[in-house]
């Protein structure tokens, strides 16, 4: 496998929806390649880190002053309670961010000429990330 098939499955890796022989050829390319390696254990951490980020509860004050701001004092007459969509989306935009981030650094790290050594074996081992949704 090369890097371009590697990052192109990355997401269907993360989320467990390959098959068993193309996880295995995923985890073959991470025990071979730093580069993707160091890219997988990125997304990943930044994946653990959004799953365990708080719940934003926005105050009732904050509620109304948005309303006013917005042109419409009757918008919000109660707190705003958080939804498990908004939760998932703003989970969602921390990933992207996450990866983004990422994928600028390794890119200026290549630009620079920071080549590393490629030896079989050097690897990380991704993180092991939990699905549950259970707080």
């Amino acid at each position: 496998m090369d890097c371009r098939k590697f990052r192109k499955s990355h997401l269907a890796f993360t989320d467990g929806t390959l098959s068993n022989s193309r996880s295995a050829a995923m985890y073959g390319h991470l025990e071979e390649c730093e580069r993707c390696a160091r890219f997988d254990n990125t997304v990943r951490r930044a994946l653990l880190v959004a799953r365990n980020l708080p719940d934003i509860e926005p105050s009732p004050a904050f509620a109304r002053r948005l309303a006013v701001a917005l042109g419409s004092g009757s918008l919000i007459a109660e707190p705003l309670e958080p939804t498990r969509t908004l939760r998932r989306t703003a989970i969602r935009a921390g990933v992207v961010a996450a990866v983004a981030l990422g994928g600028l650094a390794a890119a200026a790290g290549a630009q620079r000429g920071r080549a590393t050594s490629s030896k079989p074996g050097a690897a990380h081992r991704p993180l092991a990330v939990s699905h549950s949704t259970a707080r």
